[in-house]
């Protein structure tokens, strides 16, 4: 299985978690993680990259981005103390407490299609419910393929290669992309995507290939 196949970019994550968070309703630890999901799950199926960096993992109630889970975790467990207290406040009135922007997403640190890919999943998921994430996720050949039912108390790694399996959004190239990186990474370590050019990227792998 594919970890720590891109190098995870924390400032980016954080802009794209405050752009959610501005244009989703109820965001919470929940609908963070699975949005955010989305949205690196289509952004690597169309353009050969993810937005943020993160490794995913199964968990019982569906995939979650490891790195991030935990630094939302830590804004829940220590409140102002925490790294995320600097851009979020909690709104503890809720069962599961809310995650409030205290500032707009510095456009700078997303690009063009990581907006793009954003603004999608917002209007595709922003709104659903709990329990209609779950069922979604919990469909998807990745997480079905990673979980192992019976383990409730454990997560297990899921594979960036299965992402493309059974959707319609991959385009032609990403996959293969991937699949050209990953045998590179024994030669240049992780891939640095987060600060790639994903269409400029995908569009030299596709000349390559035209050329062979």
């Amino acid at each position: 299985m594919i970890r720590s196949f891109f190098d995870y970019d924390p400032e980016k994550t954080v802009e794209a978690l405050l752009y959610l968070g501005q244009k989703t309703e109820k965001f919470d630890e929940y609908k963070a993680c699975k949005l955010l999901f989305f949205s690196d799950k289509l952004h690597l199926v169309r353009f050969g990259t993810t937005i943020t960096g993160d490794d995913y993992s199964a968990l019982e109630f569906g995939p979650i981005p490891s790195k991030t889970r935990n630094r939302i975790k830590g804004l829940l467990e220590l409140g102002d103390e925490a790294e995320l207290s600097v851009v979020f406040n909690l709104d503890k009135h809720f069962k599961y407490p809310r995650l409030i922007p205290k500032r707009a997403s510095d456009l700078d640190f997303l690009s063009e299609s990581d907006r793009e890919v954003l603004d999608e999943i917002i209007e595709l998921y922003g709104t659903k419910s709990f329990d209609h994430l779950k069922d979604i996720t919990h469909l998807m050949p990745a997480y079905k393929k990673a979980w192992k039912v019976g383990d409730s108390k454990r997560s297990f790694p899921m594979a960036f290669v299965d992402f493309f399996e059974e959707d319609q959004d991959a385009i032609e190239g990403a996959l293969e992309l991937l699949r050209e990186n990953l045998a590179l990474r024994p030669l240049f370590g992780r891939i640095g995507a987060p600060h790639s050019r994903p269409l400029e990227c995908l569009s030299e792998a596709v000349l390559i290939k035209s050329a062979l």
